[in-house]
């Protein structure tokens, strides 16, 4: 749906693809392959379409949301009015191509870093922690997931991500 607003000069765009829950086994590799695909604003599929390569927006991404019993992927950009049919049909191209896009085990290897590097240092703060720890008990995650999430990022093969990108 498009809901166009009067008197801006820009175009925010959202869309939403359906993935598995913060319970599913799949999780962990529909969350590492949203980093792959547009996760990582500079280094993701997204972000080298739209910005690098077109030139057509300053930032564009994809973040993963989910709940006990759904999880989506999100696709985000803003963009100038002027470039916002050029930018929506890289994003539908995008969309279509990744079905056959085979991403390689050096991606996954920045990906997965990145990510468990990104968790260690998340931490930093009693806030923070309690955070964490709420949603384990949102989502009826057991204690030892503080612990854990980083070998269940590890063990996510390439064949795994290539599952769940053919399950979108």
């Amino acid at each position: 749906q498009e809901i166009q607003l009067e008197g801006y000069d820009q175009v925010i765009f959202y869309s939403g693809i359906a993935g598995p829950s913060r319970t599913d086994k799949d999780f962990y590799s529909f969350y590492i392959f949203n980093h792959l695909f547009g996760g990582s604003p500079r280094n993701s599929l997204i972000g080298i379409r739209l910005r690098e390569e077109a030139g057509l927006t300053y930032s564009g991404y994809s973040y993963v949301n989910y709940f006990r019993d759904l999880g989506y992927l999100t696709v985000y950009f803003a963009c100038d009015k002027a470039k916002y049919q050029q930018a929506s049909a890289v994003i539908a191209d995008l969309l279509s191509d990744i079905k056959t896009h085979k991403f390689t085990e050096a991606e996954l290897a920045v990906a997965k870093q990145y990510l468990m590097g990104k968790y260690d240092i998340a931490f930093s703060s009693n806030s923070r922690i309690s955070g964490f720890m709420l949603g384990l008990l949102v989502h009826d995650l057991p204690v030892s997931m503080l612990k854990d999430r980083n070998k269940f990022v590890e063990d996510v093969s390439l064949e795994d991500i290539h599952r769940i990108r053919d399950k979108l």
